[in-house]
């Protein structure tokens, strides 16, 4: 039922041939648009590393890493993954106004050197090495002098550079945070 480094497995569905490496990937929470409500993609914890002995239906898969247990269920995720080494950090081309929808690691509070995932991704003009200012979304308080309540305005909280875009979605390091950063902040154009 459950598998670490030096056991070895059957997975079931397409897999390369003999000798291919994959990561072990535990799907995570939902990742979900604050605007729209709708699913966005799922968080994807790495809990090891393998290859494939045997190919087949299933296929044998000798686990060789493990961070922690391999689960039925658990899927399969190529190792090699297209991230660029050389950024160009750019403002973006186009107009952007979206959220952080959540924080690699699962923390509350976000800070410098963090990964964040965006509700933004190519489908709104990102790409790699753009460059956004984030904003804490300011307060709604009660207006003391003419009544009812006032929303605050947006304060800056810090810059996030885009490393990895999809899609509808993208992740982002942050480079600076003047304030702590959190989910739902707003990310858009640098100012």
């Amino acid at each position: 039922m459950i598998a670490a480094a030096g056991n070895t497995v059957y997975v079931r569905g397409d897999v390369d041939a003999p000798g291919s490496r994959y990561n072990v990937v535990h799907i995570g929470d939902k990742l979900v648009d604050p605007e729209t409500k709708d699913t966005l993609g799922f968080h994807g914890h790495q809990i090891g590393e393998g290859t494939v002995r045997r190919g087949g239906d299933p296929a044998t898969f000798a686990l060789t890493m493990s961070k922690q247990e391999a689960k039925q269920g658990d899927r399969l995720i190529p190792t090699s993954v297209e991230i660029p080494l050389n950024f160009f950090p750019k403002a973006p081309s186009s107009n952007i106004d979206g959220q952080i929808i959540s924080v690699v690691g699962g923390v509350t509070q976000i800070g410098q050197y963090q990964v964040v995932v965006m509700n933004r991704g190519t489908n709104n003009g990102l790409a790699v090495g753009d460059v956004l200012s984030v904003f804490q979304a300011g307060e709604t308080v009660k207006d003391r002098f003419k009544g009812g309540s006032v929303k605050l305005p947006d304060e800056k909280a810090g810059t996030v550079m885009v490393f990895k875009t999809y899609d509808r979605i993208s992740y982002g390091l942050v480079m600076e945070a003047t304030q702590a950063i959190h989910t739902e902040d707003f990310v858009r154009n640098p100012i």
